[in-house]
């Protein structure tokens, strides 16, 4: 500290000896006003910032310890470069752990603000926004002033990390009298040391990225919880009021969607107004001066909103100053800018009605006061300062605010709304935006009848070799027009978020438009235009949204407006204001750039013909057929007369109903088709559907969509019980899932006494019974039935996978696309054919994976999450993919991290349901490669197969269970009654069966109930092996039976395949599990409900129809393997290689169609390892005297002792790394990278040692 103080003494001497003190003393005092050094205060007027960067900036760095700075840094590509960055000073961060290469440091003369865009901190944006320097952190000084910042490259602003004014101690150094200073200065110098010092710093800058999440998180958190009791009252005091409820006073025709509307909108003015007072737009602190003049003042019978909030709103931010009337008038809203904004127009909109005017709405004193007291106690900032409220995490606030706004707090289930962190929508738009417009650019480039190609003196091999669209502008040759001709390519580029919520995704859209147009603007001589002006053309002409909420739209609309404030710096903002230059303040009119609407339903192309694909169309004939529409918006968004704007609106607005109404009738038509007869118009409107072509006409008049982003609802169409029901009570909020099955079908009951409750059920479960046969019937979505193993795959209408084969149709060719999906996308059959168009038509080159952990709130952190990008043409021939757990670190250098992974691999990897792998590692991709270089399991045509299927239904055959063993003949085992290599607790800890049946042939018998299900698997093999014929394949059979034994096919003549030990594997597991494939082999007579899935023993193969003359048709029945082969298989089932391929593709179940499709070598008698593999297995397997008589037909001993069991575990698994191919390189990585659980059972570290030890002995 001491050194420090001394320095800035020196350099207090030394500036006295080139300015006047009196003069430096006023510099010193007047740092709030203008006042700046300049030449002409300095001996023989020097440069200022020179000589501030030599008295103070550089003797400061030293004592602080960065005497290894570099002066005059260029950004990386800027040697040469007109116009290049440049830094004044350079810090390595190689010493720490910070993915940021360096620090850079802005020096200005003494007073100059360093707020403005021009310079101090607008300059260090500037810098660390462009990535040129590789550097997150920057300082901003003026030697008095010193301030830090990060740079968040998901949200593209700053965050304020130190913040500390000298004055003080150069003051007292000054003017050593002034003992009014007392301890100030030394306190200041201690808080200058505690921050910038160069180990303090670096701990700062260590720190950084975890305090500010912290804060960020707990700011949230905090804001969030008071927010949403004020505006929708406090969950836990039923007493409590709020705003939507008790404050808004709406007029009698008003529905409860306007009055939530209402609410809504207000709370996002009110918001908006407290960013105004940030950025000085109005006085700091006008909401509270409002209140207060209330409260001294006398209104009788006009409420606080009346007399000021609806004027502040109506009569002056949407109105200009020349054109305000008396309810404008008063000093409170002096020198209010006009904004010309929607936001602050007094209309409501709903879903597809008519603008509902607000002038009849009023709000009680108290709840409006209570919102305003909640919003003043805290600070809203667009700067990054800590602990303010900024755009980003209103914008978190916003989204989660999206899952109240709905009649009760469990509704919004069924959309499925989260909010999406900042790195992934940021991520989400880098691999979009800038490659989509890379080639645009390319394209003008290349024109060959355009004006620059032969200008340029570039192949086209030089155009085409570009990856990165900054180097690309930086590198064209300056010829004349081309910067204009780029700009009006980024003009006419569209980007569209189909499920925008709060819009999110969009705001990092704009960000990377609002760079792309920057660096665009930096090549032409003309001064570039500010950021908020940038923010104000991309937000206007580039970013559109749809959601099928309209309150959603509502806050959407104030979180774009919010990104073109936050983009003006304060200093900028204040002296346009004072310009009175009122078209450079206005918003942007954006009003059909968002959109209220259902994504899923409704017509993207012209309708003729029942067309309804983007194929459908073409630019001409959607500006023939809807140019009143094209006409009437374009008027709306150009103008900035806030009448013509309105009028304008409504014109198109009306027009837009019109067309909508016949495409209704169409949708209506098409339901029908789909199966859904009965629906009328009013429930087709009630639908909102979505008639792109007309919503934005003047989009596709110009050739549709370039960009679609999105993070879309995960949930399904399903009436499902636990959503609906807790909607009437709060006690089962968390599912009735958690309550014993005859308490919630109790309270069910109970619940539906209720007439109107009983009512709203039915009407719930009619509604998804229309949308899901709509879905699953329509022409529009083909992409949603598969078939797997020749059998359809029946799932749920998941709206996720709705909203990815949307997105196909709504992209043009040449389109790009990004969506974040639920794992199980990739990992379920029902989105087979989504993956097939993926490859086969799409150019699918990002796919980044995760385990959920903290990534998003509110959703189990176990879950599997996705980011896909795509160019929407072409096909794919390789996919860069990368898989991380609980974070999203692996998206900050996606290209560096990420794997390769060849198309050959994807289509052999699951050939029938083509599920995709978890990409995680370069040698984990080529080690399967090895393991899937083998036939599936199910491959009947090999020596012997494996075919998995399900013998009972733990829940439509539970009336064949009995839950007491005494009362039971046999046991029904279910997944918790096995594990490897055991069928009783005898070796591990395992539940004995919960479930047993009876044995007499009755409906109560679980065998008998087997044999019936069995018996269209043994009709079906007599009528095809042979070669039956007839219409009637029930009938064919019978009658042959009948002319060969009188009498036609019975279940008795299923020979069941519990008649024999048999291998069964449990259906519940997940990668993160011990083991993931769990295989025994149980005893002869015990059955198995759908959580153990039973694997053939035998199979119905009648080579002759003279075979058919024996009840029961047991002689038919052929062994699928023999009993040695059996053991073989259990072993390869249960190996590390099986175990290592599953957990690269399933979820939560071992799902049976991916076992039939997993490869396995096949072992048969005189192969190597065969007799290795299989007796080992049977050792294991075949203890107790369920399996005396096997065991002596196998001349095998039990393996009982626990060392024993250990090691013939770990030779099967070291002999099936070698019979799986693997090398010795891909067999130890197998070894060292498989899942290790913290409290494991069996596969400790030493278990792995002793697999690792006897490869080796196998190996040598």
């Amino acid at each position: 500290m001491d050194a420090v103080d001394d320095a800035i003494a020196e350099s207090v001497d030394r500036l006295t000896n080139e300015i006047d003190a009196d003069r430096l003393h006023e510099l010193l005092t007047n740092r709030d006003t203008t006042d700046v050094l300049e030449g002409r205060d300095i001996s023989g007027e020097a440069d200022p910032e020179p000589i501030t960067r030599q008295r103070i900036v550089e003797p400061l760095l030293d004592v602080l310890g960065f005497d290894d700075r570099l002066r005059e840094v260029k950004g990386e590509g800027e040697e040469g470069r007109v116009g290049a960055l440049r830094a004044d000073y350079s810090i390595s961060l190689d010493d720490i752990d910070t993915e940021s290469e360096r620090l850079l440091i802005e020096a200005e003369p003494i007073g100059k603000g360093l707020d403005d865009s021009d310079h101090g901190l607008g300059q260090v944006r500037d810098w660390l926004s462009r990535r040129r320097f590789r550097a997150d952190y920057g300082i901003a000084t003026d030697g008095i002033r010193w301030i830090l910042v990060k740079y968040d490259p998901d949200t593209d602003g700053t965050d304020v990390l130190v913040s500390v004014d000298l004055t003080p101690a150069f003051l007292h150094h000054l003017d050593t009298e002034q003992s009014q200073l007392g301890s100030a200065h030394t306190d200041r110098v201690d808080e200058f040391v505690a921050a910038f010092e160069r180990y303090n710093l670096f701990d700062v800058i260590r720190e950084a990225p975890a305090v500010l999440a912290a804060q960020r998180k707990d700011l949230t958190d905090e804001f969030y919880d008071e927010y949403v009791s004020a505006v929708f009252g406090d969950p836990d005091d039923p007493s409590s009021t709020s705003l939507i409820s008790d404050g808004v006073l709406p007029p009698d025709d008003a529905t409860v969607e306007h009055q939530q509307l209402f609410a809504v909108t207000l709370t996002n003015r009110l918001i908006f107004v407290e960013f105004l007072e940030d950025k000085w737009l109005v006085e700091p602190g006008l909401l509270n001066k409002i209140v207060d003049e209330y409260r001294d003042g006398y209104y009788p019978n006009t409420s606080l909103y009346k007399q000021f909030i609806q004027p502040l709103f109506y009569d002056v931010l949407a109105t200009r100053p020349s054109e305000r009337d008396a309810g404008a008038d008063h000093e409170l809203f002096e020198g209010i800018p006009y904004l010309n904004s929607d936001l602050f127009r007094p209309e409501i909109e709903g879903s597809g009605q008519e603008p509902v005017d607000e002038h009849p709405f009023d709000v009680r004193d108290d709840e409006l006061i209570e919102i305003i007291e909640l919003l003043e106690d805290y600070t809203f900032s667009a700067d990054g300062r800590p602990n303010d409220l900024d755009p980003s995490i209103i914008g978190n606030v916003f989204e989660k605010t999206i899952n109240k706004i709905t009649l009760s707090s469990q509704s919004q289930k069924e959309l499925g709304a989260y909010y999406t962190p900042d790195s992934i929508t940021r991520f989400c738009s880098e691999r979009t935006v800038p490659p989509a417009l890379l080639e645009r650019f390319q394209e003008v480039a290349g024109d060959e009848e355009g004006d620059y190609y032969y200008l340029m003196d570039w192949e086209h091999d030089d155009i085409d070799a570009y990856d990165d669209v900054y180097q690309f502008i930086d590198d064209l040759p300056q010829l004349e027009g081309i910067e204009d001709d780029l700009l009006d390519v980024v003009n006419d580029f569209r980007a569209i978020d189909p499920a925008c919520g709060s819009g999110h995704f969009l705001t990092s859209v704009i960000n990377d438009i609002v760079r792309i147009r920057r660096a665009i603007h930096e090549r032409k001589p003309d001064p570039t235009p500010a950021p908020f002006t940038l923010a104000k053309r991309t937000v206007l002409n580039n970013i559109y949204g749809v959601d099928i909420m309209p309150q959603a739209v509502q806050i959407g609309k104030l979180r774009l407006w919010l990104s073109v404030l936050e983009k003006g710096e304060t200093a900028t903002l204040q002296r346009k204001m004072e310009q009175e230059d009122e078209d450079w303040l206005t918003l942007p009119n954006i009003g059909f750039n968002l959109r209220s609407g259902n994504s899923l339903i409704g017509y993207i192309g012209l309708e003729e013909e029942g067309q309804t694909t983007i194929g459908s169309w073409n630019q001409q004939s959607v500006r023939r057929r809807y140019a009143d529409v094209i006409r009437e918006v374009r008027e709306y968004k150009r103008t900035d007369d806030d009448e013509a704007a309105l009028e304008a609106r409504h014109e198109a607005e009306d027009k837009i109903r019109d067309h909508a109404e016949g495409l209704n009738e169409r949708i209506r038509d098409d339901f029908a088709e789909a199966g859904v007869e009965d629906i009328t118009a009013d429930e087709i409107a009630d639908y909102d559907p979505m008639h792109w072509v007309v919503e934005f006409a003047e989009v596709y008049a110009e050739g549709g969509f370039d960009v679609i982003v999105a993070n879309p609802p995960w949930d399904r169409l399903t009436a499902d019980r636990d959503t609906f029901f807790a909607r009437f009570d709060d006690r089962y909020d968390v599912g009735f899932r958690v309550l014993p099955p005859s308490e919630a079908d109790a309270r069910v009951e109970e619940l539906l006494e209720d007439d109107d409750i009983e009512e709203s059920w039915e009407e719930f479960r009619r509604q998804m019974d229309q949308r899901s046969t709509y879905f699953s019937n329509s022409d529009t979505y083909d992409l949603q039935d598969p078939e797997v193993f020749d059998r359809k795959v029946g799932a749920e209408d998941d709206l996720s996978r709705l909203f990815l084969e949307r997105a196909f149709e709504l992209a043009r060719d040449d389109s790009h696309t990004a969506f974040v999906l639920p794992g199980n996308l990739w990992l379920g059959a029902s989105a087979k054919d989504l993956r097939r168009h993926l490859l086969d038509n799409t150019d699918f080159h990002t796919l980044a994976q995760f385990i959920n952990g903290d990534i998003f709130d509110n959703v189990d952190n176990r879950k599997r999450i996705c980011i896909m990008a795509f160019g929407n043409s072409g096909e794919t021939d390789t996919v860069h993919g990368a898989f991380e757990h609980g974070d999203t670190t692996i998206l900050n250098d996606f290209d560096d991290a990420a794997i390769t992974v060849e198309r050959d691999l994807l289509d052999q990897f699951s050939p029938e349901s083509f599920v995709f792998p978890y990409i995680r590692s370069r040698e984990q991709i080529d080690i399967l490669e090895t393991i899937i270089d083998h036939p599936i399991i199910s491959d009947d045509t090999q020596d012997w197969f494996l075919n998995p299927y399900r013998e009972l239904d733990r829940t439509n055959d539970r009336d064949r269970f009995i839950e007491n063993e005494a009362d039971g003949d046999y046991p029904v085992y279910g997944g918790r009654n096995v594990y490897q290599y055991s069928y009783d607790d005898t070796h591990i800890d395992i539940q004995k069966p919960e479930f047993w049946s009876v044995n007499d042939g009755s409906d109560d018998d679980a065998r008998q109930r087997i044999r019936e299900k069995k018996q269209r698997d043994l009709k079906n093999a007599i009528y095809h092996d042979l070669n039956l014929s007839g219409s009637s394949m029930k009938g064919a059979v019978n009658d042959l039976l009948q002319k060969r034994r009188s009498r036609e096919l019975t279940p008795d003549d299923v020979l069941l395949d519990c008649s024999a030990p048999r291998i069964v594997y449990r259906d519940v597991a997940r990668p993160t599990d011990e083991r993931t494939m769990i295989g025994a082999v149980i005893p002869s007579g015990v059955v198995c409900h759908n959580k153990l899935h039973t694997v053939s023993r035998f199979e119905p193969k009648p080579a002759a129809r003279d075979e058919l003359e024996e009840f029961p048709l047991h002689n038919i029945y052929h062994r699928t393997l023999t009993d040695k082969e059996m053991f073989a298989a259990l072993g390869l089932l249960n190996s590390l290689p099986v175990g290592y391929l599953m957990r690269s593709k399933i979820d939560s179940t071992v799902v049976m169609y991916k076992v039939k499709e997993s490869q396995m070598p096949r072992l048969t008698e005189g192969d190597d390892w065969f007799d290795y593999i299989w007796q080992r297995a049977a050792r294991l397997s075949c203890y107790g005297p369920q399996f005396e008589d096997l065991r002596e037909e196998l001349d095998i001993d039990a393996a009982t002792s626990k060392q024993e069991r250990d090691r013939l575990r770990a030779e099967i698994d070291a002999a099936a790394l070698t019979v799986y191919g693997l090398s010795d390189d891909e067999a130890e990585y197998l070894i060292n990278d498989f899942y290790r659980t913290d409290d494991p059972t069996l596969m400790t570290d030493d278990y792995f040692d002793l697999v690792l030890e006897k490869y080796r002995q196998i190996d040598a």
